[in-house]
């Protein structure tokens, strides 16, 4: 049996299909959980501005366009019918958008697993088990939120630098694909989400260190000259996705930006100091926020214009602020964006696995960073073009902490840091099982139990903290 699963994973075709049949099994199990109840705000504006677009077309004076990008409105009002559009219900569950979003998602899983192949078939395992078996991803699927789409896209743009730190330095048509390519997905995922701009940084250090290195093995002038423009066509394929956005901002709202014309960042930052977490609570009376309060907070009123002040000034409860915030993005403790019971029978479970993930991921994630440095360390070792993948995929999350550390944050916020947790705890899980001593697996037994008895101590007290709020508040 092991024999044949390992011809398969040698196989693309057998692969993919492996890869399938585990999504569909996991859909499958999932769907007790994955298709929620009533929604509103998120899911129910972009279908008002998709049904606008359907409309007026792309420069509608919609209110909901000031607060949203366009892109994925933009593909809504493309498959959908106006009729699902205008209806509440079709934010939980639309058929059309299930399939679409469950392609997608499919199809930029089998990317990355193809894309890692080089690196074993426990690579390629641990990807497809690590994201396709994801209960915190696949809740997403059927919900007319972003997410979806926004974690295709960070999914792909890492596929796409793990093939080119792979490939050859040559301009032939694969790795000048794959560069353009990632470069028109950065910016379309800052199109689907405001957030993604963190990963326009990262993904443009990766592009200089990959042209760079493609100046430095070519062999004259005239292909020096085909480096530059091939970096210039990358920056237009980055900003292709832009121009719509700023478009609709100049003509409809007067405004010169490719961002939503209501900042919302201020706001996000002042209710950072005063808000851990938010979760969208459903009721028979309608929506309604459950804040989980910040438990070491100091007088906000004064720092409410300059938030980033308040760390400066209070840098104790500022850190612990941040470390609430982080903790508290990658915690699903809730696993539908939309809640309606405040404590499903299956919480403690869902916890339990979910911080069993982000230690075990945390815990490999480190150990692959450590041996990469000490790689560097013993051989004095330069920076190395297949090392760059891993450099934009630590950068990349680290910028998403870094925005998550400040804002009162949703678990959805968290999203592609817990899709990257998945697959790395998968491989620790495997590695632990192959090449492992029996005396380390107990010790990481041992230490797993504790942190996720720590974690979902602390996890509870958080919840227990927002629900004594909400019930005194009467909210």
């Amino acid at each position: 049996m092991q024999r044949i699963l390992l011809d398969l994973f040698k196989d693309k075709m057998g692969m993919a299909g492996i890869a399938a049949i585990v999504f569909v099994v996991a859909v499958a199990l999932t769907g007790f959980w994955g298709t929620p109840g009533p929604v509103c705000c998120d899911a129910v504006s972009y279908g008002q501005l998709a049904a606008a677009y359907q409309r007026d077309g792309l420069l509608t004076p919609h209110e909901v366009a000031k607060i949203r990008t366009y892109l994925y409105p933009a593909i809504l009002a493309l498959i959908q019918a106006p009729e699902r559009l205008s209806s509440a219900r079709a934010g939980a569950y639309d058929p059309v958008v299930f399939y679409w979003q469950a392609l997608l998602f499919l199809t930029a899983v089998l990317s990355l697993s193809l894309a890692v192949r080089r690196f074993g078939i426990a690579a390629q395992a641990s990807v497809i088990i690590g994201l396709l078996l994801n209960i915190f991803v696949l809740v997403y699927i059927p919900v007319r939120l972003t997410e979806i789409l926004s974690l295709a896209c960070f999914i792909l743009i890492i596929a796409a630098a793990v093939e080119l730190a792979g490939a050859d330095l040559n301009l032939r048509r694969k790795p000048v694909t794959l560069f353009l390519c990632g470069s028109f997905l950065v910016g379309a995922s800052v199109m689907v989400r405001p957030a993604n701009i963190a990963l326009a940084p990262c993904w443009i250090l990766f592009a200089l260190v990959y042209l760079w290195r493609l100046v430095r093995s070519c062999g004259g002038a005239k292909e020096i000259w085909k480096i530059v423009g091939l970096g210039m066509v990358g920056v237009m394929m980055f900003g292709m996705p832009l121009v719509p956005q700023w478009l609709i901002n100049t003509v409809v709202f007067e405004r010169s930006t490719i961002f939503p014309v209501v900042e919302l960042g201020s706001q996000q930052l002042a209710w950072g100091i005063t808000h851990i977490k938010y979760v969208t609570l459903i009721t028979q009376e309608g929506a309604r926020g459950l804040i989980y309060p910040n438990p070491f907070l100091i007088d906000s009123a004064r720092y409410i214009k300059e938030p980033l002040l308040y760390y400066i000034e209070n840098p104790f409860s500022g850190l612990m602020t941040i470390i609430l915030h982080l903790f508290n993005s990658v915690t699903f403790d809730y696993l539908h964006p939309y809640v309606t019971d405040l404590r499903p029978w299956y919480l403690p479970a869902i916890l339990a696995a979910n911080h069993f993930v982000v230690f075990s991921g945390l815990v490999v994630g480190a150990c692959l960073i450590h041996r990469r440095l000490q790689h560097w360390r013993t051989r004095g070792a330069r920076l190395q073009l297949h090392d760059t993948w891993w450099l934009l995929l630590c950068l990349a999350l680290a910028a998403i902490c870094v925005l998550n550390s400040f804002v009162a944050v949703e678990s959805r916020f968290g999203l592609p840091v817990i899709a990257v947790l998945g697959p790395l705890a998968c491989y620790g899980l495997f590695s632990l099982a192959l090449h492992t001593s029996r005396r380390r697996r107990t010790a990481f037994a041992l230490s797993a139990l504790a942190y996720v008895l720590a974690a979902e101590a602390v996890s509870f007290w958080m919840l227990d903290l927002a629900l004594s709020q909400s019930a005194v508040s009467g909210a």
